[in-house]
């Protein structure tokens, strides 16, 4: 299996001197943990949702202030769609980071994470199960 195949496709970007409370803003919107940072369209780095709680709140920041390059995670570690997945995990691992940009000649096609591999091993839930009244 590749990293194409465990990769999620509902990826956005934000520039490295926008706002935390942009960025946040952009996570809830995509329902993501995760999104790519960018700096003049080149990725830079990333800043997921744990980034922001333990970095720009807990330090007492004001989110509409503080930017994202400050609490980032940086340099970006990418890797090309047709890695193997184990060599992903590997890499994500080492790296000791959840999120993965997948990068092709430069231009960003989704970010791999723990989560998305997971859903590829665990049942799809098709909704609530029956209940029964007694």
């Amino acid at each position: 299996m590749r990293l194409r195949e465990a990769m999620d496709n509902n990826t956005d970007t934000v520039e490295f001197d926008r706002s935390t409370a942009e960025a946040a803003s952009l996570m809830r919107e995509g329902r993501t943990k995760c999104i790519v940072v960018t700096k003049q369209q080149e990725i830079i780095g990333t800043i997921s949702s744990y980034d922001l709680a333990v970095g720009c709140l807990v330090e007492g920041h004001r989110p509409w202030e503080c930017l994202v390059f400050r609490h980032m995670a940086f340099p970006a570690v990418t890797a090309r769609p047709e890695l193997d997945l184990s060599d992903g995990i590997t890499l994500m691992k080492s790296k000791d980071i959840d999120h993965l940009p997948v990068v092709d000649d430069g231009r960003l096609l989704g970010v791999v994470s723990f989560s998305s591999i997971a859903s590829l091993f665990a049942p799809r839930q098709t909704g609530l199960p029956a209940s029964s009244s007694a």
